[in-house]
């Protein structure tokens, strides 16, 4: 082989291997959700749905659902493991979570395809603001560091796990947002303890939830691919922060995001549906010269034979 056909075969292959600007995007985005993790005990839907359905990824409410599902897989089992090397996992209490949160989260999984993409939008912005409030709002400090699972306890864990199970199966978040609270203050669970069990009993809703959206085509493996290895990689620099800098402001700055990625939405979602209720210019207005796209002009009509029915 000549040499310069040596050199255009190897620009070729690094022009290959170079990252485009969607998979750095995706790459950032894994990352700080796994950071946010071990740091916070937020899975990391909160972040990633919004990343996928933006403009520079510009993925569809239900299928960047079903990809976080996928995302969050690898990012929850490093973050479980971190936890469990701190004794910070209640795993009878997990234990009682999975039924409940399996069925939930397939039946949230089936309806994400079938629910409108508003409403869905609606509901994650609902997710974003309780995830706020919680970062914001200290909750009681629980002195329980296990659960004592009896028959009454159990079905109540199993019934949180079916409302978790069917937010995360719908908005591909939401599950820990609503858990870690409800076992803090209605089982006095210390905290560290309540992310570390939220986090362990999601690992399997996870895996179900992303064959359901799997089966449904909406999940993007490449793109759950890129968001949890990077993720996963970032999840013990967060646990590191969190034990070292403390977690107080970037909890507050991490709210003041996330109610700012609402506002946006709020105010995208509202531009957008008066854009579709501004009526027709007068150009456009029907009878007045304007044809419908993929339609030809209908023909106008042609000009009278010179001295053919001519007035007299």
């Amino acid at each position: 082989m000549a040499p310069l056909d040596c050199r255009t075969s190897l620009v070729a292959r690094i022009r290959r291997c170079r990252l485009d600007s969607r998979t750095a995007v995706l790459a950032v985005a894994g990352a700080v959700a796994g950071g946010l993790c071990g740091l916070l005990g937020v899975a990391g839907g909160v972040v990633i749905v919004p990343v996928l359905t933006s403009r520079k990824v510009g993925m569809a409410r239900a299928a960047a659902s079903g990809t976080t599902i996928a995302a969050v897989l690898p990012i929850s089992v490093v973050a479980a493991v971190t936890y469990a090397g701190l004794h910070n996992v209640d795993s009878r209490a997990a234990s009682a979570i999975v039924p409940g949160a399996a069925a939930g989260v397939i039946i949230g999984s089936l309806l994400a395809s079938r629910v409108r993409a508003p409403v869905l939008r609606s509901l994650f912005n609902l997710v974003l603001l309780a995830t706020a409030v919680r970062l914001l709002v200290a909750l009681p400090s629980g002195g329980v560091q296990q659960i004592a699972v009896g028959v009454t306890a159990a079905v109540t864990l199993c019934a949180l796990g079916t409302v978790a199970g069917l937010a995360s199966g719908m908005l591909g978040s939401g599950g820990g947002s609503f858990l870690v609270p409800a076992l803090v203050v209605g089982f006095g669970l210390v905290q560290q303890v309540a992310q570390g069990t939220v986090l362990l009993a999601l690992i399997p809703i996870w895996v179900i939830g992303a064959v359901a959206h799997h089966k449904t085509h909406t999940l993007g493996l490449r793109e759950a691919a890129i968001l949890g290895s990077c993720g996963a990689l970032t999840v013990p620099v967060g646990a590191w922060v969190a034990s070292h800098v403390g977690a107080l402001p970037l909890r507050v700055i991490f709210a003041a995001f996330l109610i700012a990625t609402v506002g946006r939405g709020l105010v995208h979602a509202r531009k957008t549906s008066r854009s579709r209720r501004q009526p027709l210019s007068d150009e456009r207005q029907p009878g007045a010269g304007y044809s419908h796209p993929g339609r030809r002009p209908a023909p106008a009509p042609a000009p009278a034979a010179a001295g053919r029915n001519a007035p007299a």
